[in-house]
Order: structure tokens, then sequence, then C-alpha cells
């Protein structure tokens, strides 16, 4: 099950990583990034709200297949 928690928790393995943007057409700069969290691969899409490194807007996370 995708909560909160987990999300952190994939979030926290970025820990300054360097990631670009999908190419994306409009006035977003979304990114999808892929983890491995407890030997189950993870796809994370999300953005900077108006491009603040404050604000995280996820907008999808779920198990690869």
């Amino acid at each position: 099950m995708i909560t909160n928690e987990l999300i952190l928790e994939l979030l926290a393995k970025i820990n300054g990583g360097n990631l670009k943007p999908m190419k994306y057409e409009g006035n977003r700069e979304p990114y999808e990034w892929e983890v491995f969290y407890q030997d189950k691969p993870y796809v994370l899409f999300f953005w900077f709200d108006d491009h603040d490194s404050q604000g995280l807007w996820i907008r999808n996370c779920h198990r690869i297949d």
C-alpha cells in the first residue's frame, strides 16, 4: 500500500541526487524518479510548487510491475 510514510521514505533516498526534469509542455517541471525499496521498484512523479523547493507536489507513486 502506498502511504505518506512510504513516499517520505522513498523521497529520502534522493538525498542530494541530481534529477533532471521530464520534457513537458506546460508551466511545471515534472520529475520522474525510479527507486528500489525493500527490493521492489517504485516510480514517483512529482514537481515543485511554483518552482519553490519548499513546496513539493507528488502527482503519482506506484510500484513497477
